[in-house]
Protein backbone atom coordinates (compact mmCIF):
# COMPACT_ATOMS: atom_id res chain seq x y z
CA UNK A 1 0.00 0.00 0.00
CA UNK A 2 1.29 3.45 -0.91
CA UNK A 3 0.36 6.66 0.85
CA UNK A 4 0.10 9.30 -1.87
CA UNK A 5 0.69 12.98 -1.10
CA UNK A 6 -0.87 15.81 -3.07
CA UNK A 7 1.89 18.43 -3.54
CA UNK A 8 1.39 21.89 -2.16
CA UNK A 9 3.46 24.43 -0.21
CA UNK A 10 6.22 21.84 0.15
CA UNK A 11 4.48 19.91 2.96
CA UNK A 12 2.81 16.53 3.22
CA UNK A 13 -0.92 16.99 3.29
CA UNK A 14 -4.22 15.85 1.79
CA UNK A 15 -3.06 12.26 2.13
CA UNK A 16 -4.88 9.65 0.13
CA UNK A 17 -4.46 5.92 0.42
CA UNK A 18 -4.09 3.91 -2.73
CA UNK A 19 -4.09 0.15 -2.66
CA UNK A 20 -2.27 -1.52 -5.50
CA UNK A 21 -2.28 -5.15 -6.47
CA UNK A 22 0.96 -7.06 -6.68
CA UNK A 23 1.54 -7.99 -10.28
CA UNK A 24 3.82 -10.94 -11.11
CA UNK A 25 6.95 -10.14 -13.05
CA UNK A 26 6.28 -10.52 -16.75
CA UNK A 27 7.96 -13.54 -18.36
CA UNK A 28 9.74 -11.11 -20.69
CA UNK A 29 10.94 -8.82 -17.92
CA UNK A 30 14.39 -10.42 -17.88
CA UNK A 31 14.42 -11.03 -21.59
CA UNK A 32 17.71 -9.29 -22.30
CA UNK A 33 19.96 -10.70 -19.61
CA UNK A 34 21.02 -13.91 -21.28
CA UNK A 35 21.69 -12.08 -24.53
CA UNK A 36 23.68 -9.38 -22.80
CA UNK A 37 25.80 -11.93 -21.00
CA UNK A 38 26.48 -13.69 -24.29
CA UNK A 39 27.30 -10.49 -26.14
CA UNK A 40 29.53 -8.88 -23.52
CA UNK A 41 30.70 -11.90 -21.56
CA UNK A 42 29.85 -10.13 -18.29
CA UNK A 43 28.22 -12.55 -15.88
CA UNK A 44 28.01 -12.11 -12.14
CA UNK A 45 26.43 -14.91 -10.11
CA UNK A 46 24.55 -16.06 -13.19
CA UNK A 47 23.24 -12.69 -14.37
CA UNK A 48 24.39 -9.43 -15.82
CA UNK A 49 24.65 -6.83 -13.09
CA UNK A 50 22.27 -4.18 -14.34
CA UNK A 51 21.13 -2.62 -11.06
CA UNK A 52 24.23 -0.65 -10.33
CA UNK A 53 24.00 2.07 -4.08
CA UNK A 54 27.05 3.74 -4.01
CA UNK A 55 29.95 1.53 -2.97
CA UNK A 56 32.71 3.42 -1.18
CA UNK A 57 30.54 6.52 -0.72
CA UNK A 58 29.40 8.57 2.26
CA UNK A 59 25.99 9.91 3.39
CA UNK A 60 24.70 12.84 1.33
CA UNK A 61 24.65 16.10 3.28
CA UNK A 62 21.79 18.61 3.62
CA UNK A 63 21.11 20.34 0.32
CA UNK A 64 23.00 17.69 -1.66
CA UNK A 65 21.56 15.58 -4.48
CA UNK A 66 18.07 17.09 -4.34
CA UNK A 67 17.24 15.69 -7.79
CA UNK A 68 17.28 12.04 -6.67
CA UNK A 69 14.08 10.02 -6.66
CA UNK A 70 13.54 6.44 -5.48
CA UNK A 71 11.22 4.29 -7.60
CA UNK A 72 9.31 1.88 -5.40
CA UNK A 73 7.84 -1.58 -5.65
CA UNK A 74 4.20 -1.92 -4.49
CA UNK A 75 5.46 -3.05 -1.07
CA UNK A 76 7.46 0.18 -0.71
CA UNK A 77 10.90 -1.35 -1.26
CA UNK A 78 13.50 0.26 -3.52
CA UNK A 79 13.32 -0.77 -7.18
CA UNK A 80 15.67 1.70 -8.88
CA UNK A 81 16.27 5.45 -9.13
CA UNK A 82 15.96 8.58 -11.23
CA UNK A 83 16.58 12.33 -11.44
CA UNK A 84 14.11 15.21 -11.43
CA UNK A 85 14.56 17.46 -14.47
CA UNK A 86 11.34 19.49 -14.02
CA UNK A 87 8.11 19.46 -12.03
CA UNK A 88 6.59 17.21 -14.68
CA UNK A 89 9.45 14.90 -15.69
CA UNK A 90 11.97 12.47 -14.19
CA UNK A 91 14.78 10.89 -16.21
CA UNK A 92 15.83 7.32 -15.44
CA UNK A 93 17.11 4.19 -17.15
CA UNK A 94 14.80 2.28 -19.48
CA UNK A 95 15.57 -0.86 -17.47
CA UNK A 96 14.15 0.84 -14.37
CA UNK A 97 10.62 1.17 -15.71
CA UNK A 98 10.21 -1.43 -18.46
CA UNK A 99 9.59 -4.32 -16.06
CA UNK A 100 13.14 -5.56 -15.49
CA UNK A 101 12.98 -4.46 -11.85
CA UNK A 102 9.40 -5.65 -11.36
CA UNK A 103 6.29 -3.47 -11.16
CA UNK A 104 7.10 0.20 -10.46
CA UNK A 105 4.05 2.42 -9.97
CA UNK A 106 5.28 5.31 -7.82
CA UNK A 107 8.41 7.08 -6.55
CA UNK A 108 9.55 8.97 -3.46
CA UNK A 109 11.24 12.35 -3.79
CA UNK A 110 12.28 15.20 -1.51
CA UNK A 111 13.89 12.92 1.09
CA UNK A 112 17.34 11.43 1.66
CA UNK A 113 15.58 8.38 3.14
CA UNK A 114 14.04 6.13 0.50
CA UNK A 115 11.67 4.65 3.10
CA UNK A 116 10.28 7.78 4.78
CA UNK A 117 9.70 11.52 4.41
CA UNK A 118 9.30 13.72 1.36
CA UNK A 119 6.48 12.97 -1.07
CA UNK A 120 5.19 9.93 -2.91
CA UNK A 121 4.21 10.53 -6.55
CA UNK A 122 2.21 8.19 -8.74
CA UNK A 123 3.51 7.50 -12.24
CA UNK A 124 1.16 8.66 -14.98
CA UNK A 125 3.29 7.74 -17.96
CA UNK A 126 6.66 6.18 -18.78
CA UNK A 127 8.36 6.77 -22.11
CA UNK A 128 11.17 4.35 -22.94
CA UNK A 129 13.54 5.39 -25.72
CA UNK A 130 12.51 3.62 -28.94
CA UNK A 131 16.09 2.44 -29.58
CA UNK A 132 16.56 0.86 -26.15
CA UNK A 133 18.14 -2.59 -26.45
CA UNK A 134 17.68 -4.61 -23.25
CA UNK A 135 20.28 -7.10 -24.43
CA UNK A 136 23.15 -4.62 -24.75
CA UNK A 137 21.71 -1.75 -22.64
CA UNK A 138 22.26 0.65 -25.52
CA UNK A 139 20.01 3.76 -25.33
CA UNK A 140 19.13 2.85 -21.73
CA UNK A 141 17.01 5.89 -20.94
CA UNK A 142 13.38 6.72 -20.16
CA UNK A 143 11.28 9.73 -19.13
CA UNK A 144 8.67 9.32 -16.41
CA UNK A 145 5.76 11.72 -15.97
CA UNK A 146 4.14 12.04 -12.54
CA UNK A 147 0.35 12.06 -12.20
CA UNK A 148 0.50 15.60 -10.76
CA UNK A 149 3.34 18.17 -10.87
CA UNK A 150 6.04 17.62 -8.26
CA UNK A 151 6.33 19.92 -5.25
CA UNK A 152 9.72 21.50 -5.91
CA UNK A 153 11.18 23.15 -2.81
CA UNK A 154 14.31 23.21 -0.65
CA UNK A 155 14.25 19.40 -0.53
CA UNK A 156 13.51 18.62 -4.17
CA UNK A 157 15.17 20.43 -7.04
CA UNK A 158 15.68 19.61 -10.74
CA UNK A 159 19.09 19.00 -12.27
CA UNK A 160 20.10 20.59 -15.57
CA UNK A 161 20.45 18.59 -18.75
CA UNK A 162 23.65 18.83 -20.82
CA UNK A 163 23.73 20.49 -24.19
CA UNK A 164 23.31 18.10 -27.13
CA UNK A 165 26.58 16.41 -27.99
CA UNK A 166 28.48 17.69 -24.93
CA UNK A 167 31.17 15.28 -23.76
CA UNK A 168 32.87 15.64 -20.36
CA UNK A 169 36.65 15.69 -20.43
CA UNK A 170 38.44 12.51 -19.42
CA UNK A 171 39.59 12.65 -15.82
CA UNK A 172 37.18 15.30 -14.55
CA UNK A 173 35.40 14.54 -11.30
CA UNK A 174 31.82 13.33 -11.40
CA UNK A 175 29.41 12.61 -8.56
CA UNK A 176 27.35 9.44 -8.22
CA UNK A 177 24.57 9.09 -5.66
CA UNK A 178 21.94 6.59 -4.67
CA UNK A 179 20.27 4.31 -2.15
CA UNK A 180 21.55 1.01 -3.50
CA UNK A 181 24.06 -1.32 -1.92
CA UNK A 182 26.98 0.34 -0.09
CA UNK A 183 28.40 -3.17 -0.35
CA UNK A 184 27.35 -5.81 -2.89
CA UNK A 185 25.21 -7.43 -0.15
CA UNK A 186 22.28 -5.07 0.27
CA UNK A 187 20.76 -1.60 -0.01
CA UNK A 188 20.50 1.22 2.52
CA UNK A 189 17.69 3.72 3.26
CA UNK A 190 20.26 6.52 3.44
CA UNK A 191 21.20 8.40 0.27
CA UNK A 192 24.93 8.06 -0.33
CA UNK A 193 27.28 9.91 -2.62
CA UNK A 194 30.80 9.46 -3.98
CA UNK A 195 33.09 11.09 -6.52
CA UNK A 196 34.68 9.23 -9.43
CA UNK A 197 36.66 10.35 -12.48
CA UNK A 198 35.28 10.17 -16.02
CA UNK A 199 37.08 7.44 -17.96
CA UNK A 200 38.04 7.87 -21.62
CA UNK A 201 36.21 5.90 -24.29
CA UNK A 202 39.30 3.94 -25.33
CA UNK A 203 40.03 2.88 -21.76
CA UNK A 204 36.38 1.96 -21.30
CA UNK A 205 36.39 -0.17 -24.44
CA UNK A 206 39.60 -1.86 -23.32
CA UNK A 207 37.84 -2.71 -20.08
CA UNK A 208 34.70 -4.25 -21.56
CA UNK A 209 35.52 -4.96 -25.19
CA UNK A 210 34.47 -3.17 -28.36
CA UNK A 211 31.08 -4.90 -28.47
CA UNK A 212 30.14 -3.85 -24.94
CA UNK A 213 30.50 -0.06 -25.15
CA UNK A 214 28.71 2.19 -27.66
CA UNK A 215 28.91 5.93 -28.35
CA UNK A 216 25.77 6.38 -26.25
CA UNK A 217 27.53 5.18 -23.09
CA UNK A 218 30.11 6.76 -20.80
CA UNK A 219 32.35 5.16 -18.17
CA UNK A 220 33.39 6.43 -14.76
CA UNK A 221 35.25 4.94 -11.82
CA UNK A 222 38.62 4.23 -10.29
CA UNK A 223 41.02 1.72 -11.82
CA UNK A 224 41.83 0.39 -8.37
CA UNK A 225 38.13 0.19 -7.41
CA UNK A 226 36.75 1.52 -4.13
CA UNK A 227 33.92 3.75 -5.39
CA UNK A 228 31.18 2.89 -7.86
CA UNK A 229 27.45 2.46 -8.31
CA UNK A 230 26.11 -0.92 -7.22
CA UNK A 231 22.87 -2.91 -6.83
CA UNK A 232 19.82 -0.66 -6.53
CA UNK A 233 21.26 2.44 -8.21
CA UNK A 234 20.07 1.74 -11.75
CA UNK A 235 18.63 4.95 -13.23
CA UNK A 236 20.38 7.26 -10.76
CA UNK A 237 22.52 10.28 -11.70
CA UNK A 238 26.13 10.73 -12.73
CA UNK A 239 26.55 14.49 -12.33
CA UNK A 240 29.35 16.85 -13.33
CA UNK A 241 29.88 20.54 -12.60
CA UNK A 242 28.33 23.11 -14.91
CA UNK A 243 31.05 25.72 -14.35
CA UNK A 244 28.85 28.01 -12.25
CA UNK A 245 28.41 26.04 -9.03
CA UNK A 246 25.60 23.81 -10.25
CA UNK A 247 25.49 20.34 -11.74
CA UNK A 248 24.58 18.73 -15.06
CA UNK A 249 23.07 15.28 -15.53
CA UNK A 250 25.93 13.80 -17.56
CA UNK A 251 25.04 10.13 -17.13
CA UNK A 252 22.41 7.67 -15.94
CA UNK A 253 23.50 4.60 -14.01
CA UNK A 254 23.04 1.71 -16.42
CA UNK A 255 25.20 -1.37 -15.93
CA UNK A 256 28.55 -2.67 -14.79
CA UNK A 257 30.64 -5.62 -13.74
CA UNK A 258 30.90 -5.95 -9.98
CA UNK A 259 30.76 -3.15 -7.40
CA UNK A 260 33.89 -1.03 -7.09
CA UNK A 261 36.07 -4.13 -7.26
CA UNK A 262 39.08 -4.39 -9.58
CA UNK A 263 39.53 -8.14 -9.19
CA UNK A 264 36.52 -9.82 -10.81
CA UNK A 265 37.26 -12.69 -13.17
CA UNK A 266 41.03 -12.68 -13.02
CA UNK A 267 41.71 -8.95 -12.94
CA UNK A 268 45.35 -8.25 -12.09
CA UNK A 269 47.54 -5.17 -12.30
CA UNK A 270 48.29 -6.14 -15.89
CA UNK A 271 44.62 -6.67 -16.82
CA UNK A 272 42.00 -3.93 -17.30
CA UNK A 273 39.66 -2.85 -14.52
CA UNK A 274 35.90 -2.72 -15.06
CA UNK A 275 34.27 0.67 -14.62
CA UNK A 276 30.69 1.73 -14.06
CA UNK A 277 28.82 2.25 -17.33
CA UNK A 278 26.31 5.10 -17.68
CA UNK A 279 23.96 6.27 -20.41
CA UNK A 280 25.45 9.36 -22.09
CA UNK A 281 22.63 11.88 -21.56
CA UNK A 282 23.92 14.45 -24.08
CA UNK A 283 23.09 11.97 -26.85
CA UNK A 284 19.42 12.11 -25.85
CA UNK A 285 18.85 15.75 -24.83
CA UNK A 286 16.71 16.54 -27.87
CA UNK A 287 14.59 13.40 -27.36
CA UNK A 288 14.06 14.23 -23.68
CA UNK A 289 12.91 17.76 -24.59
CA UNK A 290 10.53 16.34 -27.17
CA UNK A 291 8.77 13.85 -24.89
CA UNK A 292 8.87 15.57 -21.49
Amino acid sequence: MYRIDTPGSGRLHDQLELRVRRFPLRPSARRGLGVAAAVTGLVLCGHLQTALAVTGGSPAGPGQDLENVAFLHPDGSLACEGSIISATAVVTSAACVDGEHGPVLAFRYGSHDDRAGGHIALIADRLVHPDYDPGTHDSDIAVVRPAVPLALDDHARPIRLPRPGDAPATGITAEISGWGAPTPRGDTPELRTATVPIVGETTCRDSYGDDGITGRMICAGLKEGGAESCQGDSGGPLATGDGSGGQVLTGITSWGYGCARPDFYGHTEAAPAHYGVYTRVSEFTDWIAKVS
